[in-house]
């Protein structure tokens, strides 16, 4: 009985995310690539919280510079391109949201938020996809 109650749970959560993650993939996009383009936002660096972590017995170098991925951030630039787009996907207009996803990966293969508008695209063609 407990092996069946296991096996019914499993599939049901299985069946629940495999659900979940299809019908919320350009919805979960949106909402990560919003916080994400939010905190690489330059106008308000000086409210941000931000967090140290120290390891106990390790010497803090003088004069070493904070750690970014990648080393860099996109530019003013690139992120109001990208919210051009991002803001297209909140409206419903999902085929000028491609042309301007196509079009921000062209003007700016280097950026920080490349894979980003790659991961959008992604997201978009499952959609159109689905209906």
């Amino acid at each position: 009985m407990k092996k069946l109650l296991l096996i019914l749970s499993i599939m049901v959560a299985v069946v629940f995310s495999a659900n979940h993650a299809s019908a919320g993939g350009l919805d979960y996009w949106i909402k990560s690539i919003t916080h994400k383009l939010w905190s690489s936002s330059s106008s308000d660096k000086d409210n941000k919280r931000t967090a140290v972590v120290g390891v106990k017995g390790f010497a803090q170098e003088e004069d070493s510079e904070l750690y970014w991925k990648d080393g860099k951030l996109p530019t003013e630039e690139e992120v109001d391109d990208f919210s051009v787009a991002v803001d297209l996907i909140k409206e419903g207009k999902f085929d000028t949201a491609e042309k301007k996803l196509k079009a921000f990966l062209k003007d700016y293969p280097e950026s920080p938020l490349a894979d980003d508008a790659k991961e959008g695209l992604e997201a978009l063609n499952s959609k159109n996809k689905e209906g």
